[in-house]
């Protein structure tokens, strides 16, 4: 990756911003929009296959919760209640959780 942010520098696309690229001129706001429609359909499609795991795995719950860790950051303690009947409790939280996640997730 790094060679071909170089090779942009070089050819004068990019330019050098302390330790990142950035582009020299701003995209258009067509293709921002592009962009940031494109993020938000991939955010609904990875948050929606949470719902398969539900159906397709035994222990699914445990699972998510790993996985919600994992891309958010967020440690996910589950009450009693939330195990016992996790269609009903845990609600309130997925919805903080799906408010809570960035735009844009760095890997």
């Amino acid at each position: 990756m790094r060679r071909i942010q170089q090779q942009g520098a070089a050819s004068g696309l990019l330019e050098r911003d302390g330790k990142a690229f950035r582009f020299r001129t701003p995209p258009p706001p067509a293709a921002r929009r592009r962009w940031r429609r494109h993020f938000l359909v991939s955010k609904v499609r990875s948050t929606t296959r949470w719902f398969k795991h539900i159906v397709t795995f035994d222990n699914w719950l445990p699972y998510i919760a790993r996985k919600v860790e994992r891309r958010t950051g967020i440690p996910v303690e589950l009450t009693p209640w939330e195990r016992r009947a996790p269609l009903i409790f845990l609600w309130p939280r997925v919805i903080r959780v799906l408010r809570g996640r960035p735009e844009r997730e760095d890997s």
